[in-house]
């Protein structure tokens, strides 16, 4: 039986590879130099059976016994070898500002691969994060990858799976793991659309922008529910300020400080923000778009008429003008 792929796009899940196994006829490829070493595996399965609980539950478990990228249930991976992914997994996660792991099973508790994978994934990370997740399927045997919306256009695991497949069959799981887990960094580094407010075709272009730059120039989009809205452009908003009569001011003053101290604490927030990605992401300088308040924060650059325009932009014409003028001003 040869190994089937699948891919399909959906609104918030895109299935980015599944594989069959089957038996097979070894594939001329080589494995990087650093791959593992092959795991022993005790001959009886039946000793590595894991109870068939709610997901939920099960990751809260392997979370509560310490693990946060690697979550082996049926123990068939050596320390060694999960530090190695755990380390490998922070470092991916940290430059792409998501969340990754990695699921070794032989109990999907009647679920399809597919969506097994998205509620490990949400069970560990919760249902608005952003990333991929591995499952290594020892139940039905096939394994997938689940990435989020915003991160799966970008992985194309099929070479991977194909290359990683002999490996499965024969439970040699660490080297298999080390040729599927690299999928991640097909995802941009540098413009990194967490929430979901531009188009494949609008990241392409950006990512083709910033990748011509010498400097790391770096893009965030999230989404923080908690920011209050900025209305109005910096420019307008010292216009109103100069309009307001002093004595409007002194008859209500809290109607105008409860306001700005808000704003003030959430571009604080928004700023602390920018600051952990930039250095997170190893960026030079790092633009931060909160397209639920719609607005930004520059890390790295003290350019205030740079941060400014962005803003103008962002509320005048949206995130992808806003990008689109911070590559602009820095190319």
């Amino acid at each position: 039986m040869k190994r089937v792929y699948l891919a399909a796009l959906a609104a918030m899940l895109l299935l980015t590879g599944c594989g069959s196994r089957a038996k097979y006829q070894e594939p001329a490829v080589s494995l990087p130099d650093n791959a593992a070493e092959g795991s022993a595996f005790p001959e009886t399965e039946t000793e590595f059976q894991v109870e068939d609980r709610p997901i939920a539950e099960r990751a809260a478990e392997m979370q509560a016994a310490g693990e946060r990228r690697v979550f082996d249930e049926q123990g068939v991976l050596e320390d060694a070898e999960k530090q190695q992914f755990t380390e490998y997994l922070d470092w991916l996660s940290d430059i792409r500002q998501m969340q990754t792991g990695v699921v070794v099973t032989n109990q999907l508790s009647g679920e399809t691969p597919e969506r097994f994978a998205q509620d490990y994934f949400e069970a560990l990370f919760g249902e608005r994060a952003h990333g991929f997740l591995l499952l290594i399927n020892n139940d039905t045997d096939h394994d997938f990858i689940y990435a989020t919306s915003d991160c799966a256009p970008f992985i194309d695991a099929s070479l991977a799976m194909a290359q990683a497949t002999p490996h499965l069959v024969e439970r040699r799981y660490a080297q298999g793991i080390e040729l599927l887990l690299p999928v991640g960094e097909m995802v941009p580094d540098r413009i990194m659309d967490r929430a979901n407010a531009l188009t494949t075709e609008e990241v392409q272009q950006l990512c083709e922008r910033a990748n011509a730059l010498d400097s790391r120039y770096t893009v965030l989009l999230t989404e923080l529910s908690d920011m209050p809205a900025q209305t109005e452009t910096p420019e307008t908003e010292a216009a109103s300020a100069e309009d307001t009569s002093t004595e409007e001011t002194a008859d209500n003053p809290e109607e105008t400080e409860a306001p700005t101290e808000a704003l003030r604490a959430a571009s604080a927030q928004l700023q602390a923000l920018a600051d952990t990605a930039r250095t997170e992401n190893e960026a030079d300088i790092l633009l931060v778009v909160d397209t639920a308040s719609g607005t930004c924060a520059l890390s790295g650059s003290s350019n205030t008429n740079l941060r400014d325009g962005i803003q103008a932009a962002l509320q005048g014409s949206g995130a992808f003008a806003a990008a689109a003028y911070y590559y602009d001003c820095v190319s």
